[in-house]
């Protein structure tokens, strides 16, 4: 997923007195700021970082003995300042993780709190570094070709900017822009993860759904993915005025319908809600929703990622009227707990499919369609659609009737995959098409040696010299851009770098380049953000033509044209 590591630092080789003098130096042990420093932690660091192993960042036991304090301090406070300032570790760093995450905004007191938390934190320096796998060493360079320019240049048009969400950065957290018919009016959504919905009326963003305020549970915290994460309406939202969506809890809000194994606490719960609106209003919601599932996450990371219903089905079809989910695999992988996300016996590492409307779950809140591939409990959990992924963050069809999944890697390769019911999609044995070892250094991968004859490779893979996590979209059938007509546009959450993947019907896709311009000057999602990280998300309207959203700096674009100078 993200290299945006907060603090990322290669090994150095100290005695060991002289690496605990250096540890010990300024690091402040008082009650009140250690405290202070958790809180901070939590909220921003800690997805990406533990104290036992290497996770999106590397783990931080080691910090205090690899970089004197005022290096980690300044490093913390500016990244990017310490980078341009021609800094060793810090070019070497910028070049081994290709991207840098952008400074949070915190102040002098707070950085202070968050070193006074490492350090109570620390482990005590192990004699020897993680232990080399048995499978050797990993490749260094495991998709050598490199993605090629398709020469498309698309036209982008101010949209909308979402009111902020926060006094510091990030100021929002929009995650997703989705569109609905409706009385044969077109309209469009964003979601806040902070917990709110709005409705974009003439450029305006408008309350529709202040989630956080009908849920005391409700946190958006820790965790990059964490709060109010996605959000559906209903097919027939036209005659129902139905509507779903999935938000987090803290671990211990309610008695979960999935739960972690005995011995397990769970960091947080999510839960899916049904909501009803008299349909060609827009009234804000007042109702208090009927909460259908609610599932525990074991981690902070990659917990549910997105509710979608198949746009091309009516009714009548065998997908009609059911809502997928995309169920991560709950930062499992991140603390070794690889028997979490094992097979489709497990919610974790899942997409569900339930229809909303019926009564046969175990729970007696929704239903199990019949055609679902283990349906009668054999197998695999009932809802259980297809399994073996890691953060399935996008889901989507084609008019064809494919079903597409964009899971978000881990360290080294990110994946497009064309879902078939019941199918296996490798996670956590295999990154991609490589073998991965998440009991040992997880930053590796490694040729494809087992026998995988039940796994399903990606339609299309690529590796983090390229990209560092992929942000999914869709194919585009709309009727305004024709260059695009049947590529799946999508690109890098991270750098907001724009893709599309076409020869989607062959068994492996290729993915190209494509520019930004707005008002015919090239541009990019960076520089039009007025942010270092680009923070894509890739939106799509009730007509099927694309939106990009910054998320944490709450822009909105409108993709308007597709030329080739």
């Amino acid at each position: 997923m993200f290299r945006f590591a907060l603090f990322c630092f290669f090994v150095v080789s100290i005695s060991s007195f002289d690496a605990f003098a250096q540890a010990s130096a300024g690091y402040s042990q008082e009650p009140e700021l250690v405290q202070r420093g958790e809180v901070v932690f939590q909220s921003l660091c800690a997805s990406c970082h533990t104290f036992e192993r290497n996770a999106i960042g590397p783990e931080l036991s080691r910090v205090f003995f690899r970089a004197e304090k005022q290096w980690i301090f300044n490093f913390i406070k500016d990244p990017q300042a310490v980078i341009d300032s021609g800094d060793a570790r810090a070019r070497e760093l910028q070049e081994k993780y290709s991207s840098v995450m952008p400074s949070f905004g915190l102040s002098d007191a707070d950085i202070e709190a968050v070193l006074a938390y490492m350090y109570a934190n620390r482990r005590k320096l192990r004699n020897k570094e993680l232990k080399e796998t048995s499978k050797g060493k990993g490749l260094e360079d495991p998709i050598p070709e490199k993605i090629a320019d398709s020469g498309i240049v698309l036209e982008l048009e101010a949209f909308c900017a979402i009111p902020p969400s926060s006094e510091t950065l990030p100021v929002a957290r929009i995650n997703k822009l989705a569109g609905v018919h409706d009385k044969g009016e077109e309209r469009i959504f964003v979601n806040d993860q902070r917990g709110v919905l709005y409705e974009i009326v003439q450029g305006e963003a408008r309350v529709f759904l202040d989630l956080a305020k009908r849920r005391p549970e409700f946190v958006h915290t820790p965790g990059l993915a964490t709060g109010f994460s996605s959000f559906a309406f209903s097919p027939e939202f036209e005659s129902d005025g139905l509507f779903y969506t999935q938000h987090a809890e803290s671990g211990d809000a309610a008695v979960a319908d999935f739960q972690l194994p005995p011995g397990r606490k769970a960091k947080l719960q999510y839960v899916v809600t049904e909501w009803q609106v008299e349909a060609g209003t827009r009234a804000s919601i007042e109702g208090e929703g009927r909460e259908l599932l609610r599932i525990e996450m074991v981690d902070t990371s990659h917990g549910m990622q997105e509710l979608a219903f198949d746009p091309y089905s009516r009714r009548g079809d065998r997908n009609f009227g059911l809502l997928y989910i995309g169920v991560g695999d709950g930062g499992a992988s991140y603390i070794g707990r690889p028997d979490l996300i094992e097979g489709a016996g497990l919610v974790w590492g899942t997409v569900l499919r339930i229809a909303p409307q019926g009564t046969n779950s175990g729970n007696g809140k929704y239903g199990i369609p019949g055609d679902n591939p283990f349906a009668d409990g054999v197998g695999g959990l009932p809802e259980v659609f297809a399994h073996g992924f890691r953060n399935p963050n996008a889901l989507s069809w084609s008019s064809d009737g494919s079903f597409y999944v964009a899971d978000i890697g881990h360290w080294q390769i990110e994946e497009l995959n064309r879902v078939e019911a019941g199918k296996d999609y490798g996670w956590p044995r295999l990154e991609g098409t490589f073998e991965i070892d998440l009991l040992n250094d997880q930053s590796q991968v490694y040729p494809r040696n087992g026998d995988y004859g039940d796994v399903v490779d990606p339609l299309l893979q690529i590796d983090h010299d390229e990209m560092m996590a992929i942000a999914g979209g869709f194919v585009y059938e709309g009727s305004q851009l024709p260059l695009l007509k049947g590529a799946y546009l999508f690109g890098d959450i991270a750098t907001g770098r724009v893709l599309i993947a076409s020869d989607l019907n062959r068994a492996k896709a290729k993915a190209e380049d494509v520019k930004l311009s707005i008002a015919g000057k090239i541009t990019s999602l960076t520089e039009l953000a007025g942010n270092e990280r680009g923070d894509l998300r890739v939106g799509r309207d009730a007509a099927g033509e694309p939106y990009f959203l910054s998320k944490t700096s709450g822009n909105i674009w409108k993709v308007v044209g597709a030329s080739r100078p």
